[in-house]
């Protein structure tokens, strides 16, 4: 029974240094503003995990679309918009009321 409170510490002390080692990473939040003239920043690159948030600072109602509908956001006035993204690849989007407007996500 004596011996139950120094295995209890020694666990504690194990489990720290294993968390220590993993190098856990938090995930990002990034912000883009949307505006009448288009997205920015243009280009972002975040991690898996990371979160972008567009803001709509506009006087116009804008989209968030790719060609394949990963992404199909409607951001209106003063609208905030968000997307987790959970797997790699390079995301080109653009505004389908605006299709001038362009902008790309790249997730590593």
């Amino acid at each position: 029974m004596k011996y139950i409170p120094i295995l209890l510490v020694l666990s504690l002390l194990f489990l720290g240094g294993c968390a220590e080692k993993t190098g856990m990473v938090t995930a990002e939040t990034i912000k883009v503003e949307v505006s009448d003239a288009g997205y920015s920043p243009a280009e972002v690159t975040i991690n898996i995990g990371d979160t972008i948030s567009w803001v709509n600072m506009g006087t116009n109602a804008h989209t968030i679309t790719t060609k394949d509908r990963y992404l199909d956001l409607s951001a209106y006035p003063n609208q905030i918009v968000t997307k987790t993204f959970d797997k790699t690849g390079t995301y080109e989007y653009y505004c389908k009321m605006h299709p001038n407007m362009k902008g790309t996500v790249i997730v590593q």
